[in-house]
Formats: structure tokens, sequence, C-alpha cells
């Protein structure tokens, strides 16, 4: 139910429901559950198809190389 599934599995992030499968083509979305890993500027740098562990250490410490990475940019981009 993308309405309230939300709800059973306790997700705190927007979902939105796409009719007209738009989304889908423009980010060419083969299978589902689908992903992706935005970094703070929107852009897309990963994604994955299928379930996936989002909880599993090698996760955390991508999460954390690419917040890390991203924000050196940041720093870079200022000076």
């Amino acid at each position: 139910d993308p309405q309230g599934g939300h709800h059973t599995y306790n997700i705190h992030f927007p979902i939105v429901h796409d009719p007209t499968d738009y989304t889908r083509d423009i980010y060419e979305v083969t299978g589902f559950p689908f992903s992706y890993i935005v970094d703070q500027g929107g852009r897309i740098i990963g994604r994955v198809i299928g379930a996936y562990d989002w909880e599993s250490p090698e996760i955390e410490a991508l999460v954390k190389q690419l917040l890390t990475h991203q924000s050196s940019k940041n720093h870079e981009r200022q000076n």
C-alpha cells in the first residue's frame, strides 16, 4: 500500500506515488524494490535493484565514506 505502508514499516522519509510512471521512465527503474543513493547535491551516486540490508556494516561504512567525501568536496568549493 503506497499510501499507508510506511506506517506498517516505521519508515521516516517521504514516499510518493507516480501513477503515470514518469519517474520510473526517467530514472530507468527496472525492478522493485529499487533504491538510489543521492548525494547532498541531489545527484544519484549509486543504485540498487532488489532487496538490500541497508543496516549492514558495509552500507554504514559506505555512507560515512560518501558523506566524508562530499563534505571535503563542499569545503574545497568554498575555498
